[in-house]
């Protein structure tokens, strides 16, 4: 193998999704009846869009103070090489509501984006142009 095609080969994703395959279900989002979502997120330093298939959606939180609900979502760009974090509105059930409660964070430690993308390989390699 030359040096070219091992480079080459470690700079390919593991897989690419079609976009008939990265269109998630809406379970998690407000007024959800069974179709797929069209959510999409943009990073804050480049505008690039991400699709929600991208996007990893944590627990269900409540506010200390019994104000409400939210879940920390993340998202790896890959043309920055970061990832931005923030936190969202939901319902008591988990479903997000289209409200931002803080964020965009960034994180760019190598070793915080290489420990992310293991717990997280769909958060990577998402075909980000869905229909």
């Amino acid at each position: 193998m030359t040096a070219a095609r091992s480079r080459r080969h470690i700079l390919e994703p593991l897989r690419v999704i079609a976009p008939s395959e990265c269109r998630q279900s809406a379970k998690d989002v407000v007024g959800y009846i069974g179709l797929p979502t069209n959510e999409t997120v943009e990073c804050p330093s480049c505008e690039k869009r991400f699709h929600s298939a991208a996007v990893v959606t944590g627990e269900i939180n409540q506010d200390p103070d019994g104000l409400g609900h939210f879940r920390h979502r993340k998202c790896f760009c890959d043309h920055c090489n970061h990832i931005f974090h923030w936190l969202q509105s939901c319902t008591a059930e988990g479903q997000l509501v289209p409200v931002l409660l803080s964020g965009p964070g960034l994180v760019r430690s190598p070793s915080k984006i290489n420990a992310f993308l293991a717990a997280h390989p769909e958060a990577a390699g998402v075909l980000q142009n869905c229909q």
